[in-house]
């Protein structure tokens, strides 16, 4: 198990009132999967379930996108992971 910190911002720091939390896991999916299952009631409105909250937020794993890793699922030890939502307007 990987010892991670989960920094939030917007609407998740807003909605948690936290800015980090710290975790252990292996994967990114066992952290995204114990933050909403630790947060489900705060996030209740915004999110579906976990899939819609994954499919909607930015997710950065030591500052490079998900999405441009491939899903890179494992965790070393520090790996830093960054929650967001996408803010658009102008």
């Amino acid at each position: 198990m990987a010892k991670i910190k989960l920094n939030l911002l917007n609407i998740f720091a807003l909605k948690i009132k936290k800015n980090t939390l710290q975790y252990e896991a292996e994967d990114i999916d066992e952290v995204i999967s114990m933050f909403f299952s630790d947060y489900r009631k705060e996030l209740n409105g915004i999110f579906k379930n976990k899939k819609d909250m994954i499919s909607r937020s930015l997710i950065l794993i030591n500052g490079k996108n998900l999405k441009v890793l491939k899903n890179r699922m494992k965790l070393n030890e520090g790996d830093e992971i960054t929650l967001s939502l996408p803010v658009t307007g102008g």
